[in-house]
């Protein structure tokens, strides 16, 4: 019977050592376990942020890229329809300049210069308007100036225009005005339209009669 109790009494404490041994491995596995958990978890909460990021990244990218393509665009179709504009004024088939106050030229086209024979840089700021007139011209410049800087407007002068060379040019011009805040003119704006041979065809007309 002793023997018997010796042996249950080892048996008890075999139970208990193994039972504690089984419960501290469950306890460590756990806490591995719970500990992969949380790795996991943090490299997966890391990994969506840096994800994010990624992706704003990217579409940043290409909203840049399309302000950049649209700039691009606009500024490439503005640049062409200023040269488009450009080349209408310089080679329409009438004239164009515009007039300071003191009837300087400010602005002429390439078919307006070419019909009198001088450059641009030979009349802009150098000459004026009345200096390439006849006698006669020039005066009917003078008496419609001053009129045509307070209204604003002037139709169909016949001006006989003298060339670089000495020959004329007639020319049927109209004009509107430009007005600065305070109500003075700043510059014109004109069109010119070469009339010479109905001019001349008239003046033979008369002659023949």
């Amino acid at each position: 019977n002793q023997s018997l109790v010796i042996g249950n009494q080892k048996m008890a404490e075999f139970r208990y050592l193994y039972d504690s041994l089984t419960s501290r491995k469950q306890k460590r596995d756990q806490f591995e376990i719970e500990k992969h958990n949380k790795s996991s978890d943090r490299l997966l909460v890391v990994s969506a942020g840096l994800f994010l990021l990624l992706s704003f990244l990217i579409l940043w990218k290409i909203f840049i890229l399309k302000i950049s393509i649209k700039s691009i665009s606009e500024k490439e179709m503005i640049e062409d329809r200023y040269l488009e504009i450009e080349d209408l004024y310089q080679n329409s088939p009438v004239g164009f300049h515009s007039l300071d106050p003191d009837g300087f030229f400010l602005r002429v086209n390439r078919t307006e210069s070419e019909w009198f024979g001088y450059s641009e840089k030979e009349l802009i700021g150098k000459k004026k308007w009345s200096d390439l007139l006849t006698e006669n011209s020039r005066n009917i410049f003078f008496q419609n100036f001053p009129i045509f800087k307070k209204q604003g407007y002037i139709n169909n002068l016949i001006f006989e225009v003298i060339k670089k060379n000495g020959d004329s040019i007639f020319v049927n011009l109209s004009s509107t005005a430009i007005f600065a805040q305070n109500g003075l003119m700043i510059r014109s704006r004109s069109v010119l339209v070469d009339v010479t041979q109905s001019i001349v065809y008239e003046r033979e007309l008369l002659l023949a009669k």
